[in-house]
């Protein structure tokens, strides 16, 4: 009985946890439209290759965001959170305020300085050398 009671409660705070973490349909078309979406939840939200240069995206929870491609050249970042957002082939060139502790990166991720690099930045915002991560 016990086991039952510890799947069953195990399962509810999963659900919880997934709902928390989802993005808001509504706020990913505002962005699209507006290039506007500050404090927006975009986290898990599937942005590849969209031209987002110049989107105000401070305080934005990007967090597992798949922007593959995308253009976020001089996008404002300040305060968004990007841990374990996809940015394999993304221009950032000019962005400001952008944190990567924790973004995964690939050789061709150009970056606010307008330097190519590929890998994980991890907390602190260090750049470790690893291997080119194939998203």
């Amino acid at each position: 009985m016990k086991i039952k009671s510890l799947v069953i409660i195990t399962l509810l705070l999963s659900c919880l946890t997934g709902s928390a973490s989802a993005y808001n349909p509504d706020q990913v078309q505002q962005l699209i439209n507006t290039l506007e979406c500050q404090n927006c939840d975009l986290s898990n939200a599937g942005l590849q290759d969209l031209d987002l240069s110049g989107a105000n995206l401070k305080q934005a929870n990007l967090n597992g965001v798949d922007l593959r491609g995308a253009d976020l050249s001089d996008a404002q970042l300040q305060g968004a959170t990007l841990h374990a957002a996809k940015l394999g082939d993304a221009n950032l060139t000019g962005a400001t305020g952008v944190k990567l502790a924790g973004a995964i990166l690939n050789a061709d991720t150009i970056l606010p300085d307008g330097q190519r690099y590929g890998g994980v930045i991890e907390e602190g915002g260090v750049i470790e050398d690893v291997e080119e991560k194939h998203l």
